[in-house]
């Protein structure tokens, strides 16, 4: 007795001593006063009860390392604890979880002294019941606390993310009252044999007794209870702090993202972000679907509907705020930003979708380079931290004196593409095809092709990618903001969270999900302008594009209208004669239709296989319209057909080009497999993926059925016809078969 009593002391004193330390110099005083107040209301109680109703060792002993662990994270608070720091940097977690440990413990140790306050003072036994009223008296102790915390955060006016200290995770609350659940099993599974050793000799326990608890008892467990319930506290309270009467947008870490830049040749002042939900938006109601919940740009209300006729009525930027010039930490947790300091820096949630992200490899390419970042700032009980959708290394610039000059002709693209794994892998690298080697390019207008590279781990992804872009140089070099016309099939949905859209440079490469560079190299295909009136003419023809294509008048098809044809068929319709390049096959075309329609018998197979093969290249292969582009401007400019007619577009393209650019833009490492150069024919392609499509690498992707009240059109019914030289040589071969019959017939 003398010594259980002795043992009690000590830990007495051991509590009182961490929480006098822990009080001394808190990180903030108002989180240490909340997060220590059960201690401070159960020390009284436990020494007003320990003589008359004296719990085991054991629980003593797990109350006061549950009573530190409460003032460790009161003293640091719970998102700066050094312990969990040291884990999340080991690891490369994306928070501190530290406060998990918490949780864990406010079901352990609750779940030892509510056993026994049960085993006790009530007529039950050990058993499954025991078992199960435990576990569900300590989840609803931690459900109750975060229904309080709720409620605290309400009274105070503040917002849930903010008070609750959640580091922004959504699921915050449930994965705390798992972990309590968690260590209220673990509790009962582990220690009950010692627990139930220590009852039968524990002074004043009257197990298996039937005589009735006195009131005396009653009274005195009900205290305990008490007890337990405020040691069981949620770890994660920070400060109540009065509302604040300072606009939302000073406690950001960023800036508005176009207010000190332009967006594609537009000047940033002249559009608002918002919403797809914003209700007064000149954006069709059919475009602002698809970007429900994301930031996007819309031209600002303005006197005249003739200042933003020429705007684009919808651009995706993905993030509210930008920052730039900022630097990573060398534990990749903290952005060093100039004028703001060192603030939390965390990434946007990977999509359960996206087989791969941002790993370590990741962390240390961008650690080398000055960074401009996309994202939102999140409100936590240590302050705000920026979580970054957007990371784009800000000395990827685009200067004369960086640029290396050749000497071009009809395969130099072609070669440039295909020996870009001799080129850095951590810069992007310049070649000039064609213009005055010292002309400054800032300021310039540009008109640019951006193909992107074939997939190292989809092998329906060999073909690649592309888009027309428009823009200026920046003062240095920048080129972030660069719209890229982004054509995408838009009743899928993507894995990866792609949208079709007007978007930012920044966002279409490096978006932590979407961007293209964490999944292939690309290429650059940049004519530097003296003048906007070429990429201007182009932006306001594909608006027009996008506009129907939400409305779903025009449908994204891989083999007819896919990226290139959208992209492509606009340049022809400004007056670019780019030649064309023909059909892959006919023969194969109409062959692999029979072959197909016959193996898996079904014509839609056959007919997607015939239109594949018949259909013109530069309107399908995304590296053959590329490539037409380039060689083409080439032409143009050195004068190589002087029996050429030129179209008023084309002679504008002679009078303005001042440089022909391609640049190489190096994939991302990340936990994805490298990518390479797009194909280049349909043959190329087959002999990439395995002869067996069983055996391929892809992703299924769910539907986006659009809704029926936004349709304009009506949706279209394509019936699996069969194409005329199948049919053609179907009567060919039945008349041969009959011909042969006949022959047979009078040899007899």
């Amino acid at each position: 007795m003398t010594s259980l009593l002795t043992e009690r002391r000590v830990l007495l004193m051991l509590v009182v001593m961490a929480l006098i330390l822990s009080g001394l110099n808190p990180k903030h005083h108002g989180v240490w006063l909340l997060e220590v107040f059960p201690v401070l209301i159960g020390i009284p109680i436990l020494i007003r009860t320990h003589e008359r109703f004296p719990l085991t060792p054991l629980a003593y002993r797990l109350m006061a390392g549950h009573a530190i662990i409460l003032m460790i994270g009161a003293y640091y608070t719970y998102a700066e604890v050094p312990l969990g720091r040291w884990v999340q940097d080991a690891f490369g977690l994306t928070r501190n979880y530290y406060d998990r440990l918490g949780h864990l413990a406010q079901g352990f140790v609750p779940a030892i002294v509510m056993r026994e306050l049960l085993l006790r003072t009530s007529p039950l036994q050990r058993g499954g019941w025991l078992f199960f009223l435990v576990c569900s008296t300590c989840l609803g102790f931690s459900a109750l606390y975060e229904l309080l915390e709720g409620a605290t955060a309400f009274v105070f006016n503040q917002s849930a993310t903010t008070f609750l200290a959640t580091q922004g995770d959504e699921w915050d609350t449930q994965w705390d009252m798992f972990m309590a659940l968690i260590g209220a099993t673990t509790a009962q599974l582990a220690l009950a044999p010692m627990h139930d050793r220590q009852l039968r000799t524990q002074p004043g326990s009257h197990i298996g007794s039937s005589a009735p608890a006195r009131s005396r008892t009653t009274k005195i467990a009900c205290l305990l209870i008490m007890a337990t319930f405020l040691f069981s506290q949620a770890p994660a309270m920070a400060t109540p702090e009065p509302a604040s009467t300072t606009p939302a947008t000073q406690g950001q870490i960023g800036q508005s993202p176009l207010q000190h830049e332009p967006l594609g040749l537009f000047d940033g002042t002249a559009f608002t972000v918002t919403t797809g939900r914003c209700t007064d938006c000149p954006a069709p109601p059919q475009a602002l679907w698809y970007f429900t919940d994301e930031t996007i740009a819309i031209p600002a209300a303005q006197e005249g509907q003739h200042s933003t006729a020429k705007l684009p009525f919808l651009a995706w930027l993905g993030s509210p705020e930008l920052i730039t010039q900022a630097t990573l930490s060398t534990n990749h947790t903290y952005l060093d930003i100039p004028g703001s300091g060192r603030r939390p820096f965390r990434l946007t949630p990977k999509l359960p979708t996206n087989r791969s992200y941002y790993n370590e490899a990741t962390a240390q390419f961008f650690s080398s380079h000055p960074l401009r970042l996309r994202g939102r700032t999140v409100l936590t009980a240590e302050g705000p931290l920026f979580e970054a959708r957007t990371i784009w290394p800000e000395d990827f610039l685009l200067t004369p004196e960086h640029a290396r000059t050749i000497d071009a002709e009809d395969r130099t693209i072609s070669h440039l593409m295909e020996n870009a794994d001799r080129l850095p892998g951590d810069s992007i690298t310049t070649h000039r095809l064609w213009g005055n080697a010292v002309a400054s390019w800032a300021g310039k207008p540009v008109l640019a092709a951006i193909l992107n590279g074939a997939q190292g781990d989809d092998d329906e992804a060999h073909g690649g990618h592309f888009g027309i872009v428009t823009g200026r140089v920046g003062p240095h070099g920048e080129w972030a903001d660069w719209i890229v016309n982004n054509f995408y099939d838009a009743d899928v949905v993507s894995e990866k969270g792609i949208l079709p859209a007007m978007v930012p440079m920044d966002n279409y490469l490096m978006d932590l999900n979407s961007g293209q560079s964490y999944y292939r190299p690309s290429a650059l295909l940049a004519l530097v302008l003296k003048q906007d009136r070429i990429p201007a003419a182009y932006q306001v023809a594909i608006q027009d594009v996008f506009r129907r294509f939400y409305r779903h008048e025009l449908d994204y098809d891989h083999s007819l209208l896919n990226c290139a044809g959208f992209s492509i068929d606009q340049l022809r319709t400004l007056g670019w004669q780019i030649p064309l390049q023909g059909p892959s096959n006919r023969l194969k075309a109409t062959a692999g239709y029979v072959y197909m329609a016959a193996s898996d018998r079904s014509l839609d197979s056959g007919l997607k296989v015939y239109r594949y093969f018949s259909e013109e290249l530069t309107r399908l292969l995304p590296r053959m319209t590329f490539e037409a582009i380039g060689n083409d401007t080439l032409h143009l400019l050195q004068q190589t057909d002087p029996q050429r007619v030129l179209t008023p577009f084309e002679q504008w393209l002679r009078e303005d080009v001042e440089a022909v650019l391609y640049i190489h833009i190096p994939q991302i490492p990340s936990s994805r497999a490298m990518g390479t150069y797009a194909v280049a024919s349909l043959d190329e392609y087959q002999q990439r993926v395995p002869s067996d499509r069983s055996q391929w690498k892809t992703i299924a992707v769910p539907p986006r059925p659009f809704p029926a009240e936004l349709r304009v059109a009506p949706v279209p019914v394509e019936a699996a016809t069969i194409p005329g030289s199948v049919v053609a040589l179907t009567a060919g071969c039945m008349v041969g078969l009959v011909w042969l019959g006949h022959l047979l017939i009078r040899r007899r």
